[in-house]
């Protein structure tokens, strides 16, 4: 939780909402705990149309490509902002801790993995698509690193 507060991934709610969810800690490998939160949300919330990709699928769209590179999930969920206006149905309370809300996208919203990869496809059809030529992988590079430097912002 100080990890997401100091990286303001969560802030004390400004105002009262009635979509607080609970929290529940998971226990993963090596005794160690896993926070999440059972967002009361998912339940009301419109499941997404758009499809994850298939493997298969992903592996051919990486043909004449000859850099690569891997991003901690985590990281990069959090780069995509909560809306303002929606903040509030992202609460959860923690005892001592009060209620938060999350600014960037939180693991366990419904339309979280779907949101990502709209967004991720969007970026790649940049890179490869259309008549941009050079100045579309200046432009593409430099939103990369914008948003991976930047996360803030």
């Amino acid at each position: 939780m100080e990890e997401m507060r100091s990286a303001e991934v969560i802030i004390p709610a400004p105002k009262e909402t009635e979509w607080v969810s609970p929290i529940v800690m998971v226990e993963k490998r090596y005794s160690l705990w896993r926070f999440c939160v059972n967002f009361r949300l998912n339940k009301v919330t419109k499941k997404s149309t758009h499809p994850l990709p298939r493997v298969e699928d992903t592996l051919d769209g990486l043909e004449g490509f000859s850099q690569f590179s891997s991003w901690d999930i985590k990281s990069t969920f959090w780069q995509v902002k909560v809306a303002p206006e929606d903040q509030h149905k992202t609460a959860f309370v923690v005892p001592g801790w009060g209620v938060h809300v999350y600014t960037r996208m939180p693991f366990g919203l419904t339309g979280a993995p779907s949101t990502f990869q709209a967004l991720v496809e969007t970026i790649l059809q940049l890179r490869r698509g259309g008549g941009l030529g050079r100045e579309r992988d200046r432009c593409v590079s430099r939103f990369w690193m914008t948003l991976l430097s930047h996360p803030k912002e």
